[in-house]
């Protein structure tokens, strides 16, 4: 959606569910958790917001409805380009257009924030927990 609003739809219900937050817009990817049903974490142009689905919602409209869920923000300097979480669910793997975060998703806090990366554009985690990122302009 335009205004940045990220649909869920929670199987077996045939209803959107709205993540909403007034500071969540261009949304540029998304990741579920691993190992979880209920957190999803947005890519935006002022950050990660990490959303806690912890129920589903009373349908309120035939259009929807929107969910009152549990939100961190992990603001960053540019827009974010990529997500990828760890196998384990522990940490997420965030690439902005100049640098590279690694988030606690548990203790809500950022472990480290690499500058100066030269345009990483699509970050993927191994089993093994090795990284690796797509520059843009390098093949």
């Amino acid at each position: 959606m335009s205004d940045g609003t990220v649909q869920v739809l929670l199987l077996p219900s045939t209803k959107p569910t709205f993540l909403r937050n007034q500071h969540q817009h261009n949304v540029s990817c998304i990741a579920w958790q691993p190992n979880s049903s209920k957190t999803v974490s947005v890519g935006s142009l002022s950050g990660v917001f990490i959303w806690e689905v912890t129920a589903l919602p009373k349908m309120t409209s035939q259009k929807g409805s929107s969910m009152p869920s549990r939100t961190n923000l992990f603001a960053t300097n540019d827009p974010v380009t990529s997500l990828s979480y760890t196998p384990d669910g522990r940490q997420c793997l965030v690439t902005t257009v100049t640098s590279l975060m690694i988030l606690d998703c548990i203790m809500g806090n950022t472990l480290a924030w690499i500058k100066s990366v030269k345009h990483p554009a699509f970050i993927v985690v191994s089993p093994e927990y090795c990284f690796s990122f797509l520059a843009e302009g390098q093949r």
